[in-house]
C-alpha cells in the first residue's frame, strides 16, 4: 500500500490530494482518494468564517447515517478536521460521532503512521547525511501507547489514545481499530508486507470496511466548500 499526497497552491489556501494505492495480484488500485482544501493563513479564523454556525456532533452523525453507515458498521476513517469547519469539541466530537454512529456493535479504524524510518530514505524533508548516525542512535524505541503519529490529523491522534484500542503493532505504517472486531482486524501485521496482503488494510478489505472518511470528506464538500472526490451527502447551508 502506498499514500501519495500532493500539494497544489490554490489561491488563498492548499489543496491536499491525497490517494491510497494497494497493489493486488491484477495491479495497482486506488482504495480511495481525497481532495482537501486547507486555509490559508488565517487559519481558524478562515475555517470559521467558511460556515454560518459551529459544526456540532450532530451534524456528522447526520451525515454519516446519510450516507448509508450504520450500526454495526466495520469503518476505516482519515480525515483532517480543518476541512470539517470549525467543529465544537475539535477532533474527540468527530471520533464520538463516529462511534455513536456505528455503536457499540461496530468496529472503528484509523490509519496510524509514525514515520519512524531509515533516516537516509526521508524526502518530506531531507535531512543532512550528517545528522543520519544521530538519529539513528537517538530515536525513541516505538510505543504504541506514546509515540506521536506523523501527518494523520487530529481525529487520528485523538482516536489512537482512548482506552480499549488496538494498534496493529507496526512502528512504521500502523493501523488503531476499537470495537469487537479490533483484535482479530489488527492480529496480522507482516513488518515487510507492511501495506499488503498480510496487514490491517487487507483485513479491512476482507470484511468490506467502508471508507467513512469519505463520508466526512463529502459533508466538507457539502457545508465548507472542500472538494472532493465524493458525492456531497446534503445541500451547502448559505
Amino acid at each position: 500500500m502506498v499514500r501519495s499526497t500532493t500539494h497544489h497552491d490554490d489561491g488563498p489556501g492548499t489543496v491536499h490530494r491525497t490517494g491510497w494505492w494497494r497493489q493486488t495480484t491484477s495491479g495497482w488500485r486506488c482504495w480511495f482518494r481525497q481532495a482537501t482544501g486547507v486555509p490559508g493563513s488565517a487559519g481558524e479564523a478562515a475555517a470559521v468564517a467558511r460556515l454560518d454556525r459551529p459544526v456540532i456532533q450532530a451534524d456528522v452523525e447526520t451525515s454519516l447515517r446519510a450516507a448509508g453507515v450504520t450500526p454495526g458498521s466495520t469503518v476505516i476513517v482519515h480525515c483532517s478536521l480543518s476541512a470539517l469547519g470549525w467543529v465544537v469539541g475539535n477532533a474527540v466530537a468527530v471520533v464520538r460521532a463516529v462511534r455513536s454512529v456505528v455503536g457499540d456493535e461496530g468496529t472503528v479504524a484509523m490509519p496510524a503512521q509514525t514515520g519512524l524510518s531509515e533516516p537516509s530514505h526521508w524526502q518530506a524533508p531531507p535531512v543532512p547525511e550528517g545528522w543520519w548516525a544521530s538519529i539513528r542512535a537517538n530515536w525513541p524505541a516505538f510505543d504504541p501507547m506514546s509515540t506521536p503519529l506523523r501527518a494523520m490529523g487530529a481525529v487520528a491522534e485523538c482516536f489512537a489514545r482512548l482506552p480499549g484500542v488496538v494498534h496493529s503493532g507496526h512502528p512504521a505504517v500502523g493501523f488503531v481499530a476499537q470495537g469487537p472486531c479490533a483484535t482479530e482486524l489488527m492480529s496480522s501485521h507482516d513488518l515487510e508486507d507492511c501495506l499488503g496482503d498480510r496487514s490491517p488494510l487487507a483485513s479491512l478489505e476482507a470484511v468490506g470496511a467502508s471508507a467513512a472518511r469519505r463520508y466526512l470528506a463529502s459533508w466538507a464538500a457539502a457545508h465548507c466548500g472542500v472538494e472532493s472526490g465524493a458525492t456531497p451527502i446534503q445541500g451547502r447551508r448559505d
